[in-house]
């Protein structure tokens, strides 16, 4: 049988998660940090400020996606993630790495909760509701597939390209996976 509109939505979701988590960074930049002489202090504190940047722009950026567009904050997660990773490679330092992470928070926070609304949005418009809770745990399936790519996509590029080549793939696929929204 054909698939349905909500079928389709609920696949290009999935397909959207999966490629905005296949960054071959993900597994590599603790390593990044330490190679840029960073202290286990200043990841955590890294750490924390990505935390912090996600928090406080949680609220702005669901403001936004409910007023304007969810699908262009969904859309808009992908490059500003890109800038984050970008910085990384542009101003390797603490200061550097900071600003690429408050970048991450925000991204995350220009996603997270308009994609959650768009799909359910979405499945509401074809009456199809009821799946949703459904879509939700495949999309956190696949994100953590995502992850396990990234793992081999870093495991590849790394020792052919080096850090830039690794900053440069996910850079192009945070970028696609902006196009995929």
């Amino acid at each position: 049988s054909r698939p349905t509109g909500a079928d389709l939505l609920a696949r290009r979701a999935v397909a959207w998660a999966l490629v905005a988590d296949a960054l071959p960074i993900y597994p590599l930049y603790a390593l990044l940090f330490l190679g840029h002489g960073l202290s286990a202090d200043q990841i955590s504190l890294l750490f924390a400020l990505w935390s912090l940047a996600g928090l406080v722009s949680g609220v702005p950026t669901g403001l936004l996606a409910d007023r304007y567009s969810r699908r262009g904050c969904v859309a808009a997660a992908g490059p500003v993630k890109a800038a984050a990773f970008l910085y990384w490679l542009a101003f390797p330092s603490f200061a550097g790495f900071a600003a690429g992470f408050a970048l991450w928070g925000l991204a995350g926070s220009l996603s997270s909760g308009a994609l959650e609304a768009l799909v359910y949005d979405g499945l509401t418009s074809f009456g199809a509701e009821a799946p949703y809770p459904k879509v939700l745990g495949r999309l956190s399936a696949v994100e953590l597939l995502g992850q396990l790519v990234a793992t081999a996509g870093a495991a590849a590029l790394f020792p052919l390209a080096g850090f830039a080549g690794v900053i440069g793939a996910s850079v192009g696929l945070c970028l696609w996976s902006s196009v995929r929204s």
